[in-house]
């Protein structure tokens, strides 16, 4: 079963972003932000009389297999806004520091709204508008994200599953041989599945309708069973293979049991 990890805030830096810092450098400008140079305001005082604290969370690094990866904290809980897709947080300045230049710090859309009932706080590094792009005088930033869900099995079973939704076509898919670079740069196990075999179908079929799409599926297995943990390095894989494989990519989804007992396919059927 995968545990809740509301105390948790998780980061993906997706192997296509491209903010005005690098990961290999990140640990050092979060701790230690207001000499960063991603700060303009550099006087503490400053930023004391705003309400911000004066250190900053311990953080946790996951380097991925082609650029960024996956981090978190334990000390900062975001605090999901449901009315806009970007998260916030208590006044850390080390936010400051991830939106920093045009990038914005968002969440998936489908699991905006549903973050307290699934379990887990997880948001991801986007480039945003400049004034540039928003006037028209730029091209818009390119992203590579896809749609993302945590679902509950709600039977007797420890396996975890990603299913990845793509759309049908004649030529093959690039891309999903990353994966297994992608598993073994966080330490999991991950395994290709042609089925996740009749009793998980039987559960699993009806949450998804569109007939133009097809479903590959994954078993990983990890000591780690924080649904957090789970559902940010998916996201990282699932970004990874919209951007190398294109937009037949269309959403990428954690199946497993899960101490929230959330299941949004219940209520909604996902066609992504």
């Amino acid at each position: 079963m995968l545990k809740n990890e509301l105390e948790r805030s998780y980061f993906v830096y997706p192997s296509w972003a491209n903010p005005p810092f690098q990961w290999d450098e990140l640990q050092k400008l979060l701790h230690a932000p207001l000499i960063s140079g991603l700060i303009e305001n550099t006087d503490p005082e400053y930023w004391a009389k705003l309400g911000y604290q004066p250190e900053n969370p311990e953080f946790h690094f996951l380097k991925g297999a082609f650029g960024g990866g996956v981090f978190w904290t334990d000390n900062d809980p975001l605090e999901i806004d449901h009315s806009s897709a970007i998260p916030t947080s208590k006044r850390w300045l080390f936010m400051n520091v991830l939106r920093s230049g045009n990038t914005q710090v968002t969440c998936i859309d489908e699991l905006l709204p549903y973050s307290r009932e699934v379990g887990c706080n997880v948001a991801y590094l986007e480039a945003g508008d400049t004034a540039e792009t928003f006037l028209g005088l730029a091209p818009k930033p390119r992203n590579f994200s896809i749609n993302g869900t945590v679902e509950h099995l709600g039977v007797d079973t420890d396996r975890i599953f990603w299913a990845v939704r793509i759309k049908r076509a004649k030529r093959a898919l690039k891309g999903l041989a990353d994966f297994a670079s992608i598993a073994s740069a966080f330490g999991i196990e991950l395994n290709f599945l042609d089925s996740p075999g009749e009793e998980f179908l039987s559960i699993t079929e009806p949450w998804f309708d569109d007939p133009d799409r097809e479903t590959q599926w994954f078993e990983v297995r990890s000591q780690n069973k924080g649904v957090g943990f789970h559902f940010a390095l998916a996201v990282y894989a699932g970004f990874h293979l919209r951007y190398i494989g294109g937009p037949r990519i269309r959403s990428i989804h954690l199946i497993a049991n899960l101490e929230s007992k959330f299941n949004r396919a219940e209520s909604s059927i996902l066609s992504f």
